[in-house]
């Protein structure tokens, strides 16, 4: 019996766990470090008011300073045409569209007219505004009001609201108002980002909390998560705020901020709080347990965070200022993830203590038989999970690597892009201008390509003959490619001056502006200056289909007998789309 005694002590002193370990843990620096967090918990709490209290008022004022813009790069194509627009040609960086449209009510019914007179008057008075023309539709029921800008289309979006409530606020009329163009929509969408990153916070933090519930089942402990990602995201969006005062941030890292500080901040919470529950279970102290909970999950926390901002920053080297946004929002919001859980949560933990577990609840147990009440004790649903991955290691492996092959598949055949204007909701005023003034006014759609065509020194273009027919040469090709329906320039002028020949146009060109015909002059003025012209090129390809993206292509391979005489920069909408989709991926 003295032997068995002492076999069965020697037995249980060695499967018992040592608490050496947990001694060293919490003599470490991490638990210095959660030492002086306990003794500094009311201090660290107000510490973070005051800053929360700071940062929201900008957090308030974030979605006004990004940028609904960010899709271009800086020396793309696209970019240096539109600089030529506005440098050489002079014309207006942006447009605006207010369309006019009634059911009933024709254009020149006196109503009519008031109203279309009130609106141009007050396009007149926009601040920067260029230069203000109108025309009537096809259908005699609509008409439009193109305002042109010499700034970019970003400036204007944030301008869209005041316009909208000042158009509103025009004496009534027969005809509905409607403002779109390329700021316009813009502007729906940086408020459907918004609108959607303020939805996303209050579904997801309700599910949240009852998730905690389940988990914690304890009121104080599944609260602390939410508020932590309260915290995370005001803080975030402050520090967002700040960033985008001195430079272009997508509206769309709004989003980033929201997914990634509720998804860091409620997982860095469960980490630390479990492990904090464990430690009291254990008859820790308060200040030992948060000592051993910081020396040991909020070391995991720490380096995991470290991790996902190296793996964030990497977008900041990305020449898409779109990408770059994403970048610095999950930056901003990493690292108030990080801060908040190793600073904020264990001071609430200091001064909870042991009143975490504070109106707790627990569920009905069903009851089981013996058997299966001891298999159950024993074998719960984690440790019988992890036992058969270990016995079946290669299995396991090989099936997680198909599932996981199997989602990836699609991603495949993703293609990127710009957000068009299809992905508006159907009440967008925005939207429907658009659809409107594409109806109404095919002149004024943006389905058309912009050819900026120089010549290869740099000499005057109307100058020299030569260069004259080997801009026919271009223009001929051009028209000659699939999906191009019409081309526009000097030598391919347009219907009223179709009956003069190549060799005819040369020598008009060839003469002093001030003996041009009217027609010709106009057509100098609008496509030419010095060694640059203009073709405006219209296609019939559906946006975003292959047919669209092969003409690209092809309008970038010019045959070589032009190019050594001719070099050429194309500019689109859908070149801008182009860029987004080969920077992206």
């Amino acid at each position: 019996m003295k032997l068995y005694s002492y076999f069965t002590k020697t037995v249980n002193k060695s499967t018992m766990p040592s608490p050496e370990p947990k001694k060293h843990a919490a003599q470490g620096i991490q638990g210095t470090y959660g030492r002086f967090i306990y003794r500094s918990r009311w201090l660290l709490l107000l510490l973070w008011i005051a800053v929360l209290l700071g940062c929201l008022p900008w957090a308030r004022l974030v979605g006004g300073a990004l940028s609904s813009g960010g899709y271009m790069q800086s020396d793309s194509e696209a970019s240096l045409v539109e600089q030529a627009l506005i440098s050489q040609w002079h014309q207006g960086a942006s447009h605006l569209f207010v369309l006019l449209t009634s059911h009933s009510t024709r254009i020149n019914s006196p109503a009519y007219q008031r109203q279309f007179q009130y609106v141009i008057h007050w396009a007149e008075r926009v601040p920067d505004v260029s230069s203000v023309s109108e025309s009537p539709g096809k259908d005699g029921y609509t008409a439009v009001v193109r305002l042109d800008f010499g700034q970019t289309s970003p400036t204007q979006v944030s301008h869209i609201p005041s316009f909208n409530d000042q158009l509103a606020s025009l004496p009534p009329g027969a005809a509905h108002l409607l403002l779109t163009g390329d700021a316009a929509i813009r502007s729906d969408w940086q408020q459907i980002a918004e609108e959607d990153s303020r939805r996303a916070e209050l579904i997801a933090l309700p599910l949240v909390l009852c998730l905690l519930l389940l988990i914690f089942r304890s009121v104080v402990a599944s609260l602390m998560p939410i508020l932590l990602a309260v915290a995370s995201v005001t803080g975030a969006e402050a520090m967002l705020y700040g960033l985008a005062t001195h430079r272009e941030v997508s509206i769309f890292a709004l989003n980033v901020v929201t997914l990634v500080c509720l998804g860091l901040s409620i997982d860095y919470s469960l980490l630390l709080i479990h492990r904090f529950r464990e430690e009291l279970a254990r008859e820790q102290t308060v200040e030992q347990a948060l000592a051993i909970t910081l020396a040991t999950a909020g070391s995991a926390v720490f380096h995991s965070g470290l991790m996902v901002l190296l793996g964030f920053s990497g977008l900041l080297f990305i020449d898409l200022a779109l990408l770059r946004s994403f970048g610095l929002g999950g930056i901003c919001a990493t690292t108030l993830a990080v801060l908040a859980s190793l600073t904020l949560l264990p001071a609430l933990l200091a001064i909870i203590g042991k009143r975490l577990d504070r109106f707790s609840f627990a569920f009905p147990r069903v009851t089981l038989p013996s058997r299966a009440s001891q298999r159950l004790d024993t074998q719960s649903l984690w440790r019988r999970g992890a036992q058969m991955v270990m016995a079946h290691p290669m299995w396991v492996l090989l099936l997680v690597l198909s599932i996981l092959i199997g989602l990836g598949w699609p991603a495949l055949l993703l293609k990127p892009g710009m957000p068009g204007i299809k992905g508006l909701p159907d009440d967008s005023r925005a939207r429907q201008g658009l659809e409107l003034l594409r109806a109404q006014f095919p002149a004024f759609t943006d389905d058309t390509l912009l050819l900026l065509v120089q010549t290869a020194d740099r000499s005057n273009l109307l100058s020299r003959p030569q260069h004259l027919l080997q801009l026919k040469t271009l223009t001929d090709w051009v028209s000659t490619l699939p999906h191009v329906t019409g081309v526009k320039g000097l030598m391919h002028p347009p219907q009223t001056l179709k009956s003069l020949s190549p060799t005819s146009l040369i020598q008009l060109y060839a003469l002093d502006s001030s003996q041009l015909p009217p027609d010709i002059r106009v057509l100098v003025n609008t496509t030419t200056t010095g060694e640059s012209t203009l073709l405006t090129i219209t296609s019939n390809a559906p946006d975003g289909s292959d047919e669209e993206q092969q003409l690209l292509q092809r309008l970038h391979t010019i045959p070589p007998s032009i190019s050594l005489i001719l070099t050429h920069i194309l500019q689109s909408d859908k070149m801008q789309d182009e860029q987004t989709r080969h920077t992206g991926s």
